[in-house]
């Protein structure tokens, strides 16, 4: 008599699989079609009630009433009394001594149920307080180390980037304020901590090198016995990226005094005015900077606005729609009338609108 199908393929099982039971409702939904490639042995194994076991439900008994919800596994917590909770490593006693952490705990996390807030321990603002001279001209600060002439050349510099965390550099240029005259004699090795070059490039993207600095360099970390050398004002220039990381790989920085032309980024103002930006229209910029002088006692512009007021599609941005503040200058090689910011590109707008709004801007006018 010949062996059922089932019972052949059940044989050829291993005998730790052997008994385990299928759920057979019909055949064709349990058997592999006859056409498929894939051995019949392998498939068979899926139909085994132990891998399904694993996705089943917990098992629950007919008629049992349903679990209810326990309890939440964490309380909520007032920020006072754990403002580590916020933010990590922020103790109750940095609130007490320290109003700037104060006011931004009051500032970011709103108090709920009337509970008591950290609007208490701000301080108010001493009238005595007397703002420096780089914070008044809008000068920010960094630091660096003395790079000694045996890490001169590329393999001690690649030893710097890898090891220390250091970006080599270049101090050079004349500052007419010190007295340097600029000569190859003037010129300074340094190193510069990688992070400080990572929060200025956070902050001003591109523009990182507009700016200017207050460049204090150290013998080593003051906290391991170092000096301060000397505070020099210098504005970033010759700045290498790594061709894949996105990494500072060197930069120089050179030498600055009141009155020597910087680049100040171009700010656009007033896009609302024109009917074209209104509806997606753009300036696609050729210099989105433009070297100015800044006289001394004046604060150094975070950039100069452009009016955009009634730009049309195909219109030339030049640098007679600046508006430079007073003690601001264009410097001297700047051709003013062949500067070119960009052209403005966008949707062409209707006659009637145009006609429109020059009736109504001329009846203004009259």
């Amino acid at each position: 008599m010949r062996t059922p199908f089932l019972q052949r393929t059940a044989s050829l099982l291993p005998s730790s699989k052997r008994h385990t039971p299928f759920v057979i409702l019909s055949t064709h939904k349990l058997l592999p079609s006859i056409s498929s490639p894939e051995p019949l042995l392998s498939r068979s194994y899926s139909f085994s009630t132990q891998s399904q076991s694993a996705n089943r439900a917990p098992y629950r008994r007919k008629g049992a009433p349903l679990k209810k919800p326990g309890p939440p596994r964490w309380t909520p917590i007032p920020a006072l009394e754990n403002p580590g909770l916020r933010v990590q490593g922020v103790t109750h006693e940095d609130i007490l001594t320290n109003p700037k952490i104060a006011a931004f705990y009051a500032a970011n996390f709103p108090p709920e149920d009337d509970e008591p807030y950290y609007e208490d321990y701000i301080e108010e603002e001493d009238p005595n307080f007397v703002m420096d001279d780089a914070r008044k001209y809008n000068i920010r600060e960094m630091s660096c180390f003395e790079r000694e002439d045996r890490h001169r050349g590329t393999h001690a510099s690649n030893w710097l980037r890898e090891t220390q965390g250091l970006i080599p550099g270049i101090v050079y240029g004349r500052d007419d304020a010190r007295g340097i005259s600029g000569a190859s004699k003037d010129s300074r090795l340094i190193s510069t901590p990688f992070n400080q070059f990572q929060r200025e490039r956070d902050l001003y993207c591109i523009y990182f090198k507009c700016r200017v600095y207050n460049l204090t360099t150290l013998t080593a970390n003051l906290e391991d016995g170092g000096e301060i050398v000397d505070v020099q004002r210098v504005v970033p220039v010759e700045l290498q990226m790594h061709p894949i990381v996105n990494k500072v790989y060197s930069c120089n920085f050179l030498r600055y005094y009141p009155g020597k032309p910087i680049p100040i980024p171009i700010v656009e103002i007033n896009q609302e005015e024109s009917l074209t930006m209104k509806r997606g229209g753009f300036i696609a910029p050729i210099n989105r900077t433009i070297r100015c002088v800044v006289e001394e006692g004046v604060a150094i512009p975070e950039g100069l606005e452009l009016d955009c007021t009634g730009l049309m599609n195909g219109d030339v941005v030049r640098a007679d729609r600046l508006i430079f503040p007073e003690g601001v200058k264009v410097a001297e090689d700047v051709d003013v009338k062949t500067f070119l910011h960009g052209s403005v590109y966008g949707r062409r707008s209707n006659p009637k609108e145009n006609k429109e709004v020059g009736g109504v801007e001329g009846a203004k006018e009259e």
